[in-house]
């Protein structure tokens, strides 16, 4: 948990330096606050009571002890995770135009064959009119 803590802070000094990072290191910092929330989760989900009975209390009742200290890494790795999601979504814009010009230079010609194929597809099935919009600029440059 604290490794997890000390890299999310980490990623989050480096992003707030240089935003154009989230750019190209957006898939590793949403892998990061993911990993995270998996953590936060996992710790709230055993800090539930254990349950009393007689033959599971004498078998594992002496293991089952909340680790001490436990409340405020919790809060730290919270505290971590909840400064770099704001950061993200502050700087969304940044990853979403970083990765929109990837396509483009990148998998432009390729993605124009595969638009022209599945266009009356996506018509029926996309109800958001502004998707095919954002995949034709995509496609513009190719």
């Amino acid at each position: 948990r604290a490794c997890l803590e000390l890299s999310l802070r980490n990623m989050h000094s480096h992003c707030a330096d240089c935003p154009g990072l989230f750019g190209p290191h957006w898939p590793l910092v949403i892998a990061a606050v993911s990993l995270a929330r998996r953590e936060l989760l996992w710790y709230l989900w055993h800090q539930r009571p254990f349950p009393k009975t007689e033959r599971v209390y004498k078998s594992v009742g002496k293991l089952w002890a909340p680790p001490t200290g436990g409340e405020a890494s919790f809060a730290s790795l919270y505290d971590a995770a909840k400064g770099l999601s704001d950061l993200a979504a502050k700087f969304a814009p940044v990853a979403c135009e970083y990765h929109t010009s990837y396509l483009r230079d990148v998998h432009a010609p390729m993605l124009v064959d595969v638009l022209a194929r599945c266009r009356p597809a996506l018509q029926s099935t996309l109800k958001e009119p502004r998707a095919l919009a954002l995949l034709d600029s995509v496609c513009q440059r190719a």
